[in-house]
């Protein structure tokens, strides 16, 4: 009876133990599956945030190659505008340069017959001379140009409009009475060209005796 009450004893502390470990068993994979699980959360939030990350790095490179295309599109229309641009002062230069030919035609097309002619020891006239150079004046004028005096005339010496050349030049000082012998230029108020001035001699004082 004893041994009977042994072997009971013994085989419920066999299927407690078992419960056990079944139990344990569950704990276990109740564990498992929830570190798993949260494992698994952690997983699926790095991929978002790699997912985020790469897609934000293919968004910059996107924007660096639309950055490039924008750059060497400035640049070929940049080029473009430079060759107009040349191109355009080329032309410009060509279409000023005409316009002083047309306006100096005159003088260009008689000189050198006029240069002949007085080779030959032609008695040209100076006014013949002068009509011929109208036209040098005129365009002078029109580009702006002011002559600074008169060829002749007296004036006050002013050393920002005058140049002064021969005898006596060294004596004389601002305001003293000079002779304009070749006129000077201005253009938009900047003297170009200063006349060129000579001393006027002083009459010598007569001494009474």
């Amino acid at each position: 009876m004893e041994a009977i009450q042994r072997l009971l004893n013994t085989a419920a502390q066999i299927i407690r133990d078992g419960l056990a470990i079944i139990i344990m068993r569950l704990e276990i994979n109740r564990l498992k599956i929830r570190n798993y699980d949260r494992l698994a959360q952690r997983a699926q939030g790095l991929r978002c945030a790699l997912d985020t990350q790469k897609r934000s790095l293919d968004d910059l490179h996107q924007q660096l190659a639309d950055r490039e295309a924008q750059i060497r599109k400035l640049q070929s229309e940049y080029a473009s505008l430079q060759q107009q641009r040349s191109q355009s002062d080329a032309a410009a230069l060509a279409s000023d340069r005409l316009d002083v030919f047309k306006r100096v035609q005159a003088i260009a097309v008689q000189l050198p017959t006029l240069r002949v002619a007085v080779d030959d020891g032609a008695d040209i006239a100076a006014q013949d001379v002068l009509d011929l150079l109208a036209p040098f004046d005129e365009m002078l004028h029109d580009f702006g140009f002011e002559t600074i005096g008169k060829a002749g005339d007296e004036v006050g010496y002013d050393p920002t409009r005058h140049r002064l050349v021969g005898r006596g030049a060294h004596s004389v000082t601002v305001d003293d009475r000079v002779r304009v012998r070749y006129v000077g230029y201005l253009n938009d108020g900047q003297v170009v060209c200063k006349a060129e001035v000579v001393c006027i001699e002083q009459p010598e004082a007569v001494v009474e005796g």
